[in-house]
């Protein structure tokens, strides 16, 4: 967009163009970050599911991420590798209750 169609613009517009771009360059220097640190320590990866990206992202092996219930319970899960084979490693805060869906999907909640 050429600077003086920039200017016509409403002031609301302006400043949602400024907040998404100042986002994108955010989410960049985040995937540069992440590539130039990790990419050549490991084989294992992620995909951060974006708008603007779909780019892998390397962690150091056996890196923990977990997801947080409403309640504060947590889920801990790890890619590892078990006689070859990689599995994900999930443990929960309290027993998780596995409920397949289908062949290639599931469910896991926490009861106490």
């Amino acid at each position: 967009m050429k600077q003086e169609q920039f200017d016509k613009l409403p002031k609301w517009a302006k400043e949602e163009i400024r907040r998404l771009e100042y986002r994108i360059g955010t989410l960049e220097k985040q995937c540069e970050f992440y590539e130039q640190n990790y990419k050549q320590k490991t084989n294992t990866s992620f995909v951060f599911p974006s708008d603007f990206l779909d780019k892998k992202q390397y962690l150091p092996e056996r890196t923990m991420v977990y997801f947080e219930f409403e309640n504060g319970r947590r889920v801990r899960v790890m890619l590892l590798k078990r006689n070859g084979i990689e599995v994900l490693d999930l443990n929960g805060d309290d027993s998780l209750l596995i409920t397949p869906q289908a062949s290639n999907s599931t469910y896991i909640r926490m009861e106490r």
